[in-house]
């Protein structure tokens, strides 16, 4: 728990899962966090709800919560050569463009949302420093000039409710927030006269509509949906974001096997998404909001809650695309959660809306 709770201040950069330094063993079960406790400053949660998980083999199922660095493989992407005749995918292969730095949970009475100047202040942001730390002297550093932000956070925020009983109030869910650093090789990419498909695809995603930080909800510029071109079906749009999410071991969780083909499969966010953007380029805020899926994925979500602590998942985000110019698709960020409880594992904090 220890290398948790030092999460910021002891970032080791890009690190694939199989090249991990010396860590303190996670072979045994991290110290609970004490949820019932609600806390009341960024310090007391974050890099503390979930233990990094260092080991090359998978935790025993059941045993969590952890997260772990992803290595940028095993998701499904679009292939060319001409993606709209022959639909070719394959699993990534190429390392992710950002490395995870911290995953936690946490529940409110309302829906957690604009992490960043609201429950993470600015100044409390991993440093490049720290992460670089391990990397050779003359690694490539982000410079407010790079095109992509320094630092992303994901916040996937999940319903409590299936939602489809019209009287109930706002039901606030939990959310699973990581934070995700550039790394070195893709700041290298982002700055050459041509940068390689999946980096121009997220520099032009970056340099789209978004809202400001703590501006208004209603902004349209906020809404994933603005980057969609009205008429056009969305699987062949260009720049729509997408999140994956692959369980790793579909033989220890007991649901339909009709469920079983969706596993890995990519989702569009578009009105569940939001965008939020630095001014200055540093930070990016990117959440989804699982409560404007299908009725399906809610009430499945609900239905084998108690089956998610035993999962073993793969996340993965990127940004779509359809030409030649830009596929293979690759993975922005990525990241492995373990053994995850939606109820009993998040931090409890205390918010106004």
């Amino acid at each position: 728990a220890r290398r948790a709770i030092s999460a910021i201040s002891n970032l080791s950069g890009d690190r694939g899962r199989t090249e991990r330094s010396a860590a303190p063993s996670a072979s045994v079960p991290p110290a609970a966090f004490n949820s019932a406790v609600e806390v009341t400053s960024t310090s007391q949660w974050l890099g503390r709800t979930m233990t990094e998980w260092t080991k090359d083999d998978l935790p025993p199922t059941g045993e969590g919560p952890y997260w772990a660095q992803g290595d940028g493989k095993g998701l499904m992407v679009r292939q060319g050569p001409n993606y709209k005749k022959f639909r070719n995918k394959g699993e990534s292969q190429t390392k992710s463009m950002y490395s995870c730095v911290t995953c936690d949970a946490l529940k409110s009475n309302v829906k957690v949302q604009d992490i960043f100047g609201r429950l993470v202040p600015v100044h409390d942001l991993p440093t490049q420093e720290r992460f670089l730390a391990n990397h050779p002297p003359g690694t490539s550093q982000w410079t407010p000039s790079c095109p992509l932000p320094r630092v992303i956070c994901i916040n996937l925020m999940l319903p409590y409710e299936t939602g489809i009983v019209p009287w109930r109030s706002e039901d606030p869910g939990a959310s699973f927030v990581a934070f995700f650093h550039i790394a070195p090789e893709t700041v290298s990419s982002s700055m050459s006269k041509e940068p390689p498909p999946e980096v121009k695809q997220l520099i032009d995603f970056f340099a789209g509509p978004a809202g400001l930080p703590l501006g208004p909800r209603c902004d349209p510029d906020r809404s994933l949906a603005s980057r969609l071109s009205p008429g056009k079906k969305k699987d062949i749009q260009s720049g729509i974001f997408k999140a994956n999410a692959k369980c790793l071991n579909p033989e220890d969780v007991n649901v339909p096997e009709m469920l079983h083909e969706y596993n890995g499969k990519p989702c569009l966010i578009t009105k569940s998404g939001y965008i939020v953007k630095d001014p200055d380029m540093e930070w990016v805020e990117i959440g989804i909001d699982v409560r404007g899926w299908n009725i399906l994925v809610r009430k499945m979500l609900c239905s084998y809650r108690d089956m998610i602590p035993r999962t073993k998942v793969h996340f993965g985000f990127l940004v779509q695309g359809i030409e030649d110019d830009e596929l293979p698709e690759g993975l922005m960020c990525d990241v492995y959660v373990y053994g995850a409880n939606i109820i009993d594992n998040p931090a409890k904090i205390k918010l106004d809306s």
